[in-house]
């Protein structure tokens, strides 16, 4: 596939005491009232790295800048919307306080832990939850 042709997604998953944050969509949005982790399409100039997308979403999005960060790896690539591939991060300490939704869209922000998001009923969710819980699990062994 031509590679500018290729939508790339970023999805950031913070952590706290073993929960994770997530929002929950706008009634009016698209995936409406599902609950999902947040993220956002990576800019053509990004596109060399990836990571600058995902400092620009967590500080469009929260107000919070990143301070530690990993991409998750995953065993199989995940598809998105529009077949998007998606590329997880998980963010483990940040500046900044969090607000209660985000700030661009509105959308409800919770706390959440992974085997709600495991079940979700959207198929992307899943697949990042469960390649979060693999990577976790390779932490602590």
């Amino acid at each position: 596939m031509n590679k500018e042709l290729q939508i790339q997604v970023i999805t950031y998953i913070l952590t706290r005491d073993d929960r994770f944050l997530a929002e929950k969509r706008s009634p009016n949005s698209l995936f409406a009232n599902h609950v999902m982790f947040p993220g956002g399409t990576v800019e053509k100039h990004e596109s060399d790295d990836i990571e600058i997308a995902l400092r620009r979403e967590v500080v469009e999005e929260l107000g919070v800048e990143i301070l530690e960060y990993t991409a998750i790896p995953v065993s199989e690539r995940i598809y998105g919307r529009n077949n998007a591939t998606i590329n997880p991060f998980l963010v483990t300490n940040w500046r900044g306080d969090l607000p209660d939704r985000i700030l661009d869209t509105g959308a409800e922000l919770l706390w959440t832990d992974i085997h709600a998001m495991i079940n979700s009923p959207l198929e992307v969710v899943t697949r990042v939850a469960i390649a979060l819980r693999d990577y976790l699990a390779t932490c602590q062994s």
